[in-house]
């Protein structure tokens, strides 16, 4: 052991974390863990003496980060951010700013990079990057420009719009909150800002113009085997005053619904098969057939999922001492997840009608997915086959439920949570007032910090 064992002990402990961190077996909490109690073992066999006789590296001190203000702030934006991110606050917020690109790929690309460098100076990375990845990759395949081209601009721009504000990264914060355990003056809310644009807004640029050349070309769009690639056949109900009502065909088809390719026009006992003529505008009743995306299915009917719940012939009546009003799968927090149909299972040449898949599964199917010709008619008049990949909108009690049935093999690597549209104005002021409350507070002299 050297003659100064705490900074021995300081690196070998650094080495030790990033081994085990990167070990494939060893999960971060673990490691975690592991390095923190090993740090305490160590700093009490050879203390870190002070001059009045205590360890200034004690268990008390160690552990006294978990208790930081900026901490607690850093998890607080997690929180919020994700919750944001759950009702599709950030969706709307992204949607409004992108329609301004005028349909001009190239242009809403800059725009998406620019609001993520704003969002992420009020709020965590994560939340926000995971919003605009779909996003940039759809306005990146209609650009014709690679994905891998965008999203690593994507992290660059969060990165550099983090350094604009307090709260826009946890370094911030922590530092923030060490001055003012050394008893200064912390740093205010906007004390980054001229700054960090003065880095932000040039950084993202030479990215825009210089990095987004010199990164690898991996084009994936055309894989048809990724999860994000996959088409559902589906059916939407156009009610009046709900998307599509009123929709006109131009040219023979629907440029307007974006990545969606519809296949029929259900009216009555006709269907209309494109191209479409003026008679084809979409009018209360109608049912369009179409292939899309998970994604762009969703995006269709912003956040409407009830247009994509096919009729199976029978409505459902709530039973006396059922007061919510609503069907049982439809309570709780809805999922989409996929399932597949295996060889052999009962459901293989049954419709969802026949198999009353809803009432017997608490799930609703929204869209199927099948390799093979061009289908022009309703996923309620499709016989199911072996291999047939269903879309299932349901709550996670539901879904837990489907594990081990036997026919069906759920995809446990596609469940997604689905916005909710009406709480997403709650998780905005839940927002905006927290950032209020940390004005004033520092304003006033009594916190250190963002608040939790």
């Amino acid at each position: 052991m050297p003659a100064d064992p705490g900074a021995f002990i300081a690196f070998a402990s650094i080495v030790l974390a990033l081994v085990l961190y990167a070990a494939p077996r060893a999960s971060m909490e673990l490691a975690s863990l592991t390095i923190l109690c090993l740090l305490m073992l160590a700093f009490q066999v050879f203390p870190e003496t002070g001059a009045d006789g205590r360890n200034r590296l004690g268990p008390d001190v160690l552990l006294a980060g978990f208790a930081s203000p900026a901490l607690l702030a850093l998890i607080g934006l997690i929180v919020i951010g994700q919750g944001l991110a759950q009702t599709g606050a950030l969706d709307r917020l992204a949607r409004v700013l992108l329609g301004a690109a005028g349909g001009r790929p190239n242009v809403a690309l800059v725009f998406s990079l620019m609001t993520v460098l704003l969002i992420s100076g009020i709020l965590n990375n994560t939340p926000v990057v995971v919003i605009f990845i779909p996003i940039l990759q759809s306005f990146a395949s209609r650009a014709g420009t690679p994905p891998s081209r965008v999203l690593m601009i994507l992290s660059y721009a969060a990165i550099l719009g983090g350094m604009t504000t307090l709260v826009g990264s946890s370094t911030n914060l922590l530092v923030d909150g060490m001055l003012n355990d050394l008893g200064q003056q912390g740093f205010g809310f906007f004390d980054f800002t001229v700054p960090g644009l003065a880095i932000a807004v040039p950084g993202l640029l030479f990215a825009l113009v210089v990095v987004r050349r010199l990164l690898p070309r991996h084009d994936i769009s055309g894989d048809s085997t990724l999860p994000s690639a996959r088409q559902f056949l589906a059916q939407i109900d156009v009610v009046t005053d709900r998307p599509l009502h009123g929709l006109k065909p131009r040219g023979g088809f629907f440029p307007d619904l974006g990545e969606v390719t519809v296949h029929a026009i259900r009216r009555g006992e006709n269907s209309l098969l494109p191209p479409f003529e003026d008679e084809a505008t979409l009018r209360h009743g109608d049912i369009l057939i179409l292939s899309a995306t998970r994604a762009a299915l969703t995006e269709t009917v912003r956040g409407q999922m009830d247009l994509l719940h096919p009729s199976l012939g029978d409505a459902w009546v709530p039973r006396e001492d059922e007061s919510h009003g609503r069907p049982p799968w439809l309570r709780g927090r809805q999922m989409l997840s996929e399932i597949m149909i295996t060889p052999g299972s009962e459901l293989i040449g049954r419709t969802l009608e026949q198999i009353g898949f809803r009432y017997r599964y608490n799930c609703v199917v929204v869209g199927v997915q099948r390799r093979t010709a061009r289908i022009r008619r309703p996923i309620t008049d499709l016989p199911l086959a072996a291999g047939d990949v269903m879309l299932i909108q349901g709550t996670a009690e539901a879904k837990a439920g489907l594990r081990g049935r036997p026919g069906l093999l759920p995809i446990e690597w596609s469940v997604s949570d689905i916005p909710s549209a009406p709480e997403a104005w709650r998780g905005a002021v839940l927002f905006f007032s927290s950032l209020g409350g940390a004005g004033r507070a520092r304003h006033g002299g009594r916190c250190s910090s963002f608040p939790s």
